[in-house]
């Protein structure tokens, strides 16, 4: 049995389960798996349910910081009444352990499980989340970055979701405007500081660039969809301000990776780029209107930095004109 859900389901069916309650996820726990068990963890800690978590390899050393003595319990293998498993799917020998007949909650995020009934109608849609119940399992599938995204949308919230993100989209590099979406909602929600960020991040064993996390907590993004000769594309304007060229060029060329039409701004020094997929999106003719130069795909010029928000506002605009149903959002 299928049906679409607002998310609030999610949190239904986690209260719903009979305690103790164990959390497992990939058998050697990634960034994402991880954040998630601790977040799912939390959530239930809080309305009083008695849960543990479960690693059947041990963390790596630059993750292991996100568990504690407490969240473990030695019995709760063979003494659990309820499952979440925060992974692919429900399989032993996946998980490296053997299931229970118990009530059981699967949270995924990858398309390549959905089945193939509803695979298609998944690709049609931004955002998806559908449950199936099979027996004692209910499966919860979301076709978003991580599934970090699904405990956001339901309002489970906690600060290692923020490492789930960044570690399973490599520094916000892959999927990298719904990562960056998802991760301004999540601080925004628990008032997160820069500061808070970065230190989480000096504790991870990834290669991401800080450049990527400065860009996020301390800027400004603008995330445009639309239709542009009848095919639905991204549009991204970032506003940072970024020290020295080799982190402007890293962040455009970040940027540019996952949209089809890109504009940077340097807010320290007004300088801008911009960066089409198509030869029909003239950017030169949106940088010239600022005194700038350029191709029909990459141009670039500089905005006044005095009055940086409504020089922004009007670039913006002049995206927008060239999209058909236009939507945008701003970020932080």
């Amino acid at each position: 049995m299928y049906k679409n859900n607002d998310y609030k389901d999610l949190q239904d069916a986690l209260l719903s389960l009979p305690e103790p309650v164990m959390i497992v996820g990939n058998r050697i726990p990634d960034g994402d798996s991880l954040g998630a068990c601790v977040a799912v963890l939390d959530f239930l800690r809080n309305e009083g349910v008695e849960a543990y978590v479960h690693c059947v390899k041990n963390p790596a050393p630059g993750l292991a910081w996100m568990v504690d003595e407490e969240d473990f319990c030695k019995e709760i293998l063979e003494d659990h009444n309820s499952l979440v498993v925060v992974d692919d799917e429900v399989d032993g020998n996946r998980l490296g352990i053997v299931i229970k007949d118990v009530p059981i909650v699967n949270i995924d995020h990858h398309m390549g499980n959905f089945p193939e009934d509803f695979r298609k109608d998944i690709k049609r849609r931004s955002r998806f989340n559908t449950i199936y119940k099979h027996g004692n399992i209910t499966h919860f599938w979301a076709d978003v970055p991580a599934t970090a995204c699904l405990l956001i949308d339901a309002e489970i919230l906690h600060p290692y979701l923020w490492v789930s993100l960044y570690t399973d989209s490599v520094g916000f590099t892959v999927n990298c405007a719904k990562a960056i979406s998802y991760a301004s909602d999540l601080i925004q929600a628990l008032n997160l500081d820069g500061e808070y960020l970065e230190q989480m991040i000096s504790k991870l064993n990834t290669k991401g660039a800080l450049g990527d996390l400065q860009a996020l907590a301390q800027g400004s993004l603008y995330l445009i969809s639309g239709k542009h000769e009848e095919e639905e594309i991204q549009v991204v304007v970032g506003v940072a301000d970024i020290q020295g060229s080799d982190g402007y060029k890293k962040i455009l060329r970040n940027l540019a990776e996952f949209s089809h039409v890109t504009a940077f701004i340097n807010s320290g020094t007004g300088q801008t780029s911009f960066r089409s997929a198509f030869y029909t999106f003239n950017v030169l003719e949106i940088a010239q209107k600022f005194g700038g130069g350029g191709h029909v795909r990459a141009a670039g010029c500089t905005l006044n930095k005095e009055d940086l928000l409504n020089e922004t506002d009007r670039l913006v605009s002049f995206l927008l004109a060239k999209l058909d149903n236009p939507r945008v959002k701003w970020i932080m």
